[in-house]
């Protein structure tokens, strides 16, 4: 019904007009809860999927859990430390949920990601190699043992005595078990000489089988592929010996514990910093999406919160290069705000503040202006929300309500009309001037 009331306004037909085509338009005057409800309604009515950007991952959360409570499939796509130097019992979590959101968007099960400038900014392994390191096995498949070993390596997981966390698999007779990013359980494949014989997941704890699989997705474990320790090396040593000069000297220096490693059989855990060198043209979340909807979300607070992140970037590479961790062209790992402007020329970009103020690296199509408040968070005194509601009723506005749940919506409903509003949570209604509709937020 909101849904319905919005797209009847002229604010939102002349938004979803300028979505039509690249470019960016510039949305005031939306507080952040309006917004939610705007994006909502845009990515239903266009079917195109959401880019939310924010100044940072608070911000992406709530929009995220936003936008679930109006129906979406929404996730997070959360910014990273890079690994580059050693680092002992250094986790992976955040890579992981990156990765699982990748998967996502691969598999059209989103509507929206939010991520903050930061997280998009970062580049990320490139949608074809993610595509190309991707696997579905089935009960009755023929998928030789020992080749999905190679591809399992070549995704980036590790092998283990014993899987224990996400990116990991270990191999014990024919028996080969897998736990990929996005995983909720890992998963059991047992085979009949070249045949899976049987998929299904089990317990991290007691590794005992819980129930079965009709199939699993295998995303990549990294988002820097290089392979096995052997193809890694080779690929390593061919970068050093295509350098020259001083540049030559340092790659050489940057890769000496890693090669060390690599020769005895090990795969160092800091291999970010070898992105530029895997991946001749680099790649971030937007290469990962197909025409969609982008949305920079306080388009000043991601500027602030971006010099902010790029200070503190450039003061630890400055260390790493002089401590010799880095070289220079080992130390691109991030894009500039410059090319976030680029990238906003290039899609359907809508660029939405509270308030209008500058916007000078961006070459605006349209200007729009929401006139909307904030109402006060509601507290649950009957009281107070009449004295929200009774100005907007004498003023002729058709006011929807949105409560936690359809049982608090339905006992919402019966205060109001106890005190002689013209309230509904029919879905059926198109409420009038002076009316009410209270709805649970699902």
């Amino acid at each position: 019904m909101y849904e319905a009331l919005l797209k009847a306004t002229p604010e939102y037909q002349k938004i979803a007009a300028s979505l039509a085509a690249p470019g960016p338009a510039a949305l005031f005057g939306l507080p952040p809860a309006g917004r939610a409800l705007l994006y909502a309604a845009l990515q239903k009515d266009l079917g195109r999927v959401l880019c939310i950007v924010t100044p940072g991952e608070a911000e992406a959360t709530h929009f995220a859990e936003d936008l679930k409570a109006l129906g979406l499939t929404a996730a997070v796509f959360p910014p990273r430390d890079f690994m580059l130097r050693p680092v002992e019992g250094a986790g992976r979590e955040y890579e992981y949920r990156r990765l699982s959101v990748l998967g996502q968007l691969a598999g059209g099960r989103l509507n929206a990601v939010c991520v903050p400038a930061e997280a998009l900014l970062q580049y990320t392994v490139p949608r074809d190699e993610f595509l190309k390191n991707t696997l579905t096995l089935k009960p009755g498949m023929v998928y030789n043992r020992e080749a999905l070993v190679e591809r399992l390596f070549a995704a980036g997981y590790v092998r283990r005595s014993q899987v224990d966390g996400p990116g990991q698999f270990s191999v014990r007779g024919d028996i080969v078990d897998i736990y990929a990013p996005d995983m909720r359980q890992p998963a059991r494949v047992e085979y009949w000489d070249d045949e899976i014989d049987s998929l299904a997941s089990f317990d991290l704890l007691t590794q005992r089988r819980d129930g079965s699989l009709e199939k699993i997705y295998l995303s990549p474990a990294r988002e820097v592929l290089f392979g096995n320790t052997v193809q890694t090396a080779e690929a390593l040593r061919d970068a050093w010996k295509k350098a020259r000069g001083k540049h030559r000297a340092a790659l050489e220096k940057a890769m000496e514990a890693d090669l060390a490693q690599l020769d005895s059989g090990l795969m160092p855990e800091a291999m970010d910093k070898y992105y530029g060198l895997r991946y001749a043209v680099p790649a971030t979340l937007l290469d990962h999406l197909t025409s969609p909807i982008f949305v920079l979300d306080e388009v000043g607070g991601i500027r602030d919160a971006q010099k902010a992140t790029e200070f503190r970037r450039g003061e630890e590479l400055t260390g790493l290069l002089e401590e010799g961790v880095l070289c220079p062209g080992l130390d691109v790992l991030y894009q500039t705000m410059d090319d976030l402007a680029i990238a906003a020329q290039k899609q359907s970009t809508l660029l939405c503040e509270n308030f209008l103020r500058g916007m000078n690296e961006f070459k605006l199509k349209d200007l729009i202006n929401a006139e909307a408040f904030a109402a006060p968070n509601w507290g649950g005194d009957l009281a107070s929300l009449r004295e929200d509601l009774d100005p907007l009723v004498e003023q002729g506005y058709a006011i929807a309500l949105f409560a936690g749940t359809p049982k608090g919506a339905a006992a919402l409903t019966r205060d109001l009309a106890d005190k002689g509003y013209a309230v509904s949570m029919s879905r059926d209604v198109r409420p009038a001037k002076g009316w009410c509709r209270s709805c649970p937020a699902t």
